[in-house]
């Protein structure tokens, strides 16, 4: 199948009714292979303890440490599974017209690690756009999405208050991790797995 990067600046005529979706939390359930790495840093973390903003504000972990573990995680996706229900819902999102595209922060060099796991995975997903930690309001405008799922809420949260936000869903993605955050904007909604995502747009 592949996954092919999207170039912001020529985005393919295929790309309609655009579905963004975050890879690392929403495609993949990383919270327990990020509390082993922790473990092995020292740091008891439960898997419901490793959302960064929890790490960083509540444990106490340095900044540099909760980055160490996300690019080890990031890079070695062999033990990380598939979040519940992902492979079923892009197939529903694409058989009702719409077209799923990953919009992620991850680094350039941690881009292959993350087709390999589609591919492996054989995830229908044709397209994807890499913000290299870039803010993702950019890659939503230059590919029109109506929608935004993501599981990190200050980084949809940010989408929430700039021009980008303008007519689009912004999902905030709930699972164990994340779900201490508390919503304190009205232009960001809930969604609690990917049969809650199905049943909005299917």
């Amino acid at each position: 199948m592949g996954c092919t990067r999207v170039d912001p600046k020529a985005v393919p005529d295929a790309l309609t009714q655009v579905i963004a979706i975050d890879f690392d939390g929403v495609v993949t359930d990383h919270t327990s292979v990020k509390s082993t790495k922790f473990r092995e840093q020292g740091f008891d973390l439960d898997p419901s303890e490793t959302d960064r903003q929890f790490c960083i504000n509540r444990r106490g972990v340095h900044e540099e440490i909760y980055n160490e573990v996300s690019r080890e995680t990031n890079l070695s996706l062999e033990t990380t599974p598939l979040r519940t229900g992902v492979y079923d819902g892009l197939i529903s999102l694409q058989n009702a017209g719409y077209t799923p595209v990953i919009i992620t922060s991850r680094y350039d060099d941690e881009a292959t690690a993350m087709m390999e796991y589609i591919d492996h995975h054989d995830l229908p997903v044709d397209w994807y756009i890499n913000t290299d930690r870039r803010p993702k309001s950019a890659a939503l405008v230059a590919t029109d999405a109506i929608a935004l799922i993501d599981d990190s809420y200050y980084k949809i949260k940010a989408v929430s208050e700039s021009p980008a936000a303008n007519g689009r869903d912004l999902l905030f993605f709930r699972h164990e991790a994340n779900r201490y955050r508390e919503i304190d904007t009205p232009a960001v909604g809930t969604v609690n797995g990917w049969s809650e995502l199905v049943d909005i747009y299917c």
